[in-house]
């Protein structure tokens, strides 16, 4: 019985082993947290120079200007904030900037500059196709193509318009950079701004423009010049019309207009 015992003690002695064992593996865990924050510190410090080259080789352009007189690099159009070529948002009317983020950027006033969810449709959509056929550029994105690039189609200048888009989003409002954009875009064949088109098309102020008026100098962004064609020519042909009306769609579903509206509208379109 004794004998027993005995044998019973080293088991026991044994186990207790295993667990002293197991306790020595706590310094392993500090190793862990010491090589974890040391990599941490690299990434910080890796981050910390790269954003330092991208602003020596990217230098920011003089946004101050935005909030006085400014040219455009990509057409060379001049604007000065409250002069007679530039119209202040309260002056635009409500349809056109509806319809103008519906159709262009529906997350305009959520996203920070860049909406990776259209990008990564807008390439499904181009492999899809076989070619270019829809684009994933923001509102922010655009703006910035306008004041500060040119055409070219290129790495270094994509990585320079995110640079600059989310430099302005970091400066200014989602209003004041809705404004800059009626200012700058092309609505028609060398018509450049709101103000421009509302006279260029219908005779109007920029706070005049109908819905019907909205949806057509809207849906020309893509392509003023051949999307406006047809209008210059005193009609709109069935791919307008379709255009024009899937926005409307869109105005309803997101609640900007009213159905009586939106009917409206619709019957304008198809009798034009």
């Amino acid at each position: 019985m004794a004998k027993k015992k005995t044998k019973k003690r080293k088991t026991s002695n044994k186990k207790s082993g295993v667990k002293k064992r197991g306790k020595r593996k706590k310094p392993k865990a500090k190793k862990s947290y010491a090589f974890k924050a040391l990599f941490s510190l690299f990434c910080l410090s890796v981050c910390i120079t790269f954003a330092f080259l991208v602003y020596i080789i990217f230098p920011l352009p003089k946004f101050s200007e935005l909030n006085s007189c400014f040219t455009t690099t990509m057409t060379q159009q001049k604007r000065c904030v409250g002069s007679n070529n530039y119209a202040k948002l309260s002056n635009i009317s409500q349809y056109i900037k509806q319809t103008v983020v519906t159709s262009e950027d529906q997350k305009f006033y959520t996203h920070s500059g860049v909406d990776y969810g259209s990008i990564r449709h807008s390439i499904q959509s181009n492999l899809k196709e076989g070619k270019i056929v829809r684009g994933g550029s923001t509102i922010s994105q655009q703006l910035i193509k306008n004041l500060y690039l040119n055409t070219e189609k290129s790495f270094l200048r994509k990585f320079k318009e995110l640079i600059y888009t989310f430099e302005l989003e970091r400066r200014f409002t989602k209003n004041k950079i809705l404004e800059l954009y009626l200012n700058v875009a092309e609505f028609g064949p060398r018509v450049y701004g709101v103000k421009k088109a509302s006279h260029f098309y219908f005779k109007k102020t920029p706070s005049q423009l109908s819905l019907f008026e909205s949806l057509f100098m809207t849906h020309v962004l893509p392509s003023p010049y051949y999307y406006s064609e047809n209008f210059l020519n005193g009609r709109l042909s069935e791919f307008n019309k379709k255009q024009m009306n899937r926005i409307n769609n869109w105005m309803l579903k997101f609640n900007h207009i009213s159905n009586e509206e939106h009917q409206l509208t619709q019957q304008e379109i198809t009798n034009w």
